[in-house]
């Protein structure tokens, strides 16, 4: 999410929304993020989530895409954008 915040903010146009800090705020954010991941390495009871938290995620994201379900979020979106 902070990637894409930094992403989206370098191609468009200023908003009239100033977030305070930015784009600071989204590096420490990001810096603050890797610092727990590798705090949780080194604790055992925690280095199992490492493991399994991706492996979870893959799993999602295959049956995610195994059933088709991207494809039915797209075509929502053009019935209701009228295309």
């Amino acid at each position: 999410m902070f990637l894409q915040s930094l992403r989206v903010s370098q191609r468009s146009a200023p908003s009239e929304f100033a977030v305070p800090f930015f784009p600071v705020a989204n590096y420490i954010a990001l810096a603050a993020l890797a610092g727990v991941i590798v705090l949780m390495a080194f604790d055992a009871s925690t280095r199992i989530a490492l493991v399994v938290g991706p492996l979870w995620y893959a799993i999602l994201i295959a049956v995610y895409y195994a059933r088709g379900m991207h494809k039915e979020t797209r075509q929502s979106i053009r019935k209701a954008s009228g295309e």
